[in-house]
């Protein structure tokens, strides 16, 4: 599954879900991803999050970035912030929004 800014993903409490964070539409058309700096999470409102984000990598096209997500709290809403470093020596953040449902 893709995850960008506008798109809203959803995963129950007892799920591990592989999420992607595509950042085509923000690189130029030659410009790939070098490094991640970093992978976090808060739960929406300000508060200290429950989420376990683990095994991020950059995908073999260089474009997106993939992660394992973990936990959190049913009726929830985190906010998902990738922040990668480019060839470019731009530094792009993407965020994302993940809701924990049980449906």
């Amino acid at each position: 599954m893709a995850l960008t800014a506008n798109q809203r993903l959803c995963k129950q409490p007892a799920e591990t879900r592989q999420f992607s964070m595509d950042f085509t539409s923000v690189l130029a058309a030659v410009e790939s991803i070098t490094s991640i700096s970093s992978i976090s999470s808060e739960k929406v409102g300000g508060y200290a999050t429950d989420l376990s984000i683990t095994s991020s990598g950059i995908s073999s096209d260089a474009k997106s970035v993939t992660m394992y997500i973990a936990s959190g709290t049913l009726g929830s809403t985190y906010r998902v912030e990738v922040l990668v470093n480019t060839d470019s020596s731009q530094i792009i953040e993407g965020d994302g929004t993940l809701y924990v449902t049980d449906q």
